[in-house]
């Protein structure tokens, strides 16, 4: 069984000193914009840009200098906007982590040992989970189910998270020709790929941290990273009295309910 994070528990608090990443700050305001991949980095294009492009950025290493590159017009012939604006953001993202990359603050932190847990024995990935609304408002909720049909989580707000959570998972029209939350962070997951990864993958073999990052519970605790850091939100445990479902509820606040995993159904 993989260790916690130290210091970590159930309710976890960091400590005030820490800075976090806070998607209200006047800095970080784009940065539901961007989603993020081991070193890698997408920008979403925005739907009022008359000249729209992907951006990417990749971190490099002592071995491979940075790499930036986009897909609009204007990148070909200079620096467009959107790498300049990914750029920004990633340095924003930099800054207010004292100088880490989210892949380190995220690997570090309840959630990744989340995914770890919950992906053990867990065969489910972003494309074979299915999902549905329960409900009407304001007691509507997002229930996803895994491929056998089995309950996995109920996704219980209502906020403007709820829509990214969805785009995350790549449940959107198909007849929608703008590139998704899903499609970049799969298209990240192949560009950030190791050399000995790509070695494997020619063998048709993937590594286990592949296996882990292609793991639905893993897209679920990076959407949780995402939403609510590491110090803004809290696990309520429970077991349903009539039913004998094990469940943890993640909340926001102690009013706010945010999502709920399904750790052990009994039919």
């Amino acid at each position: 069984m993989p260790r916690a994070p130290k210091n970590t528990t159930l309710q976890q608090q960091s400590p005030k000193a820490r800075q976090k990443i806070n998607e209200h700050s006047p800095s970080l305001s784009g940065l539901h914009w961007v989603e993020f991949h081991r070193h890698g980095f997408a920008l979403l294009p925005d739907p009022e840009d008359r000249s729209p492009g992907v951006a990417f950025f990749l971190k490099g290493n002592k071995m491979y200098e940075d790499q930036r590159f986009c897909s609009c017009s204007v990148s070909r012939r200079k620096t467009c906007h959107h790498i300049l604006k990914l750029l920004d953001l990633y340095k924003a993202f930099h800054k207010q982590l004292n100088g880490q990359i989210p892949e380190e603050d995220f690997r570090s932190s309840i959630w990744y040992y989340l995914a770890r847990i919950l992906s053990d024995g867990c065969k489910e990935t972003a494309q074979s989970v299915r999902m549905h609304f329960v409900g009407q408002k304001p007691e509507r909720y997002l229930k996803v189910l895994g491929s056998d049909g089995q309950e996995m989580l109920h996704y219980l707000s209502n906020g403007p998270d709820v829509s990214r959570f969805i785009e995350r998972f790549g449940k959107v029209p198909k007849e929608d020709s703008v590139p998704h939350r899903a499609a970049l962070l799969d298209k990240l997951a192949l560009m950030t790929l190791s050399m000995n990864e790509r070695t494997m993958a020619k063998m048709g073999f993937k590594s286990r941290r592949q296996a882990l990052e292609e793991n639905a519970w893993f897209r679920v605790s990076y959407h949780g990273y995402r939403e609510l850091g590491v110090d803004r939100c809290t696990f309520y445990p429970a077991i349903e009295e009539t039913t004998g479902t094990f469940t943890v509820t993640c909340k926001r606040s102690e009013e706010e309910p945010i999502f709920r995993i399904v750790i052990l159904a009994i039919k």
